[in-house]
């Protein structure tokens, strides 16, 4: 008899429109007993000035730190006697809230997911904790030399633009931000063609958009604008060498990259990933063959506007330039020949595993639908 095989989750993904036009991502999965909800938002950093950068990061973990009728101990309590998870997210382009709570408490859930979203009341003493943590989460990011590296490469690659700060803000800015900045912030970015709310798990598509429309329908119906940004135009090439006391040397080799609609995306999905892991033509020849760095690899980083695309090394001093020129011969071989077929084939297959795992996950599913969909 041949073996029967194992049961596929069915990716039966759905979009509905609730009260005030507001889009819900809806899929159905029976499989265990639990129901994911996300909502995602515009903002982080293209929402921000100089003079708040960090504002997003702050007024998001601050959601669930006290509403109009719940106290920061009310909804720690709730989560944890529900046996669930509710928590903040900030990025580069968005912000929201995830959750996770048994199907059986779905709708106990979705009434605090939703208070906690909608009327955050920013109680002074939780805001000074949280700036406390915040302000930590800098320092320790600035202990860390790839940070470092990373930070004098933006500058040159957005000069002038916000994509050159980062969603945690500087030491100046958390600590310039008043309660009421944080309030004004939140009213500001709350609008129904602002949000996208995901329901994923073991709930009907009925359930969820009969939930989401009781608990979203005094959401405030609004557009919400923010302001536009000239594209940068850095002065290239952007390159950047940092000496850490560790007697280590960070190099970094940064372009221009794309945004997130650009059809492009996909070539440099690819790309990246070629360059990057142990099979990369580039890691064998600077590391496995020659010794010459610690790590090595590439990034890409997309955005609502145009990104980065970088390599990166961790190096010795005396071996940053011949380490540079590695890179810079790799980086014509691909200009001029492309990928062979080898490499293109195992990139390509790595991604797409990659993707078919994700689909595994509803957490994360929930908030990449919500999020695409936001960004679209």
């Amino acid at each position: 008899n041949t073996p029967a095989k194992k049961a596929e989750p069915v990716l039966d993904i759905r979009k509905v429109e609730i009260s005030g036009g507001i889009p819900l991502i809806v899929r159905e999965d029976h499989r265990l007993p639990f129901v994911y909800v996300c909502a995602a938002l515009r903002g982080g950093l293209l929402s921000e000035t100089e003079k708040n950068n960090g504002i997003t990061q702050l007024m998001s973990d601050l959601l669930t730190r006290g509403t109009r009728k719940r106290s920061s101990q009310d909804i720690a309590k709730k989560v944890e006697n529900l046996g669930g998870y509710l928590s903040a997210f900030c990025g580069r382009n968005s912000f929201g809230l995830q959750a996770r709570c048994l199907s059986s408490d779905v709708d106990t859930f979705m009434e605090l997911f939703s208070d906690c979203l909608m009327n955050p009341t920013f109680p002074a003493g939780e805001v000074e904790k949280q700036r406390e943590v915040q302000l930590a989460s800098i320092r320790q990011q600035r202990e860390q030399p790839t940070f470092v590296a990373e930070e004098a490469l933006r500058q040159i690659l957005f000069p002038g633009h916000p994509y050159r700060w980062t969603p945690l803000g500087s030491r100046g800015t958390v600590e310039r931000i008043a309660r009421q900045d944080l309030a004004d912030y939140h009213a500001r970015a709350l609008g129904a063609g602002n949000l996208v709310l995901s329901i994923f798990g073991d709930i009907t598509a009925a359930d969820a958009t009969r939930l989401a429309d009781r608990y979203f329908k005094k959401f405030p119906d609004k557009a919400v604008d923010f302001p536009s940004h000239p594209l940068p135009v850095p002065a290239l090439p952007a390159r950047t060498k940092s000496r850490e006391p560790r007697q280590q040397t960070i190099l970094m080799v940064g372009y221009p990259g794309v945004d997130l609609k650009d059809p492009r995306m996909d070539a440099l999905a690819v790309l990246g990933n070629a360059l990057n892991g142990l099979s990369s033509d580039l890691l064998i020849e600077v590391r496995d063959k020659r010794g010459l760095v610690y790590f090595i690899g590439a990034f890409n980083r997309p955005g609502l506007e145009p990104g980065a695309f970088a390599l990166y090394a961790g190096t010795r001093e005396e071996a940053a330039g011949e380490v540079e020129r590695l890179i810079g011969k790799e980086l014509a071989r691909l200009s001029t020949e492309g990928l062979r077929e080898e490499e293109w084939l195992r990139a390509r297959e790595q991604l797409i595993t990659d993707f078919e795992m994700s689909l595994q996950n509803n957490a994360d599913l929930a908030q990449t639908c919500a999020l695409n969909e936001l960004y679209r």
